[in-house]
C-alpha cells in the first residue's frame, strides 16, 4: 500500500465515523460507502476484505449467514 493509500484510509475511517457520530446518514450506509471507497482506492483487495489467512475467517460464509 502506498503511503497516499494509507492516508486516504484514514480519513475515509474518520470521516465514516464523524458521519456515524452525526446520525445525518444512516450507519450501515457509511460502513457500506466507507468500504466501497477502501476498495475503489485500492487501499484494500477483495481478497484480504472478505477471508483474512491470519484469523481463517470466511467473511463470505459469514455473510450468507
Amino acid at each position: 500500500m502506498n503511503d497516499w493509500h494509507s492516508w486516504a484510509a484514514v480519513l475515509i475511517f474518520v470521516g465514516a465515523y464523524a458521519l456515524i457520530i452525526s446520525e445525518k446518514i444512516h450507519r450501515v450506509a457509511v460502513a457500506l460507502g466507507g468500504a466501497g471507497l477502501m476498495l475503489a482506492i485500492r487501499a484494500t483487495d477483495d481478497k484480504s476484505a472478505f477471508y483474512s489467512e491470519h484469523s481463517g475467517v470466511d467473511w463470505n460464509v459469514i455473510f450468507l449467514l
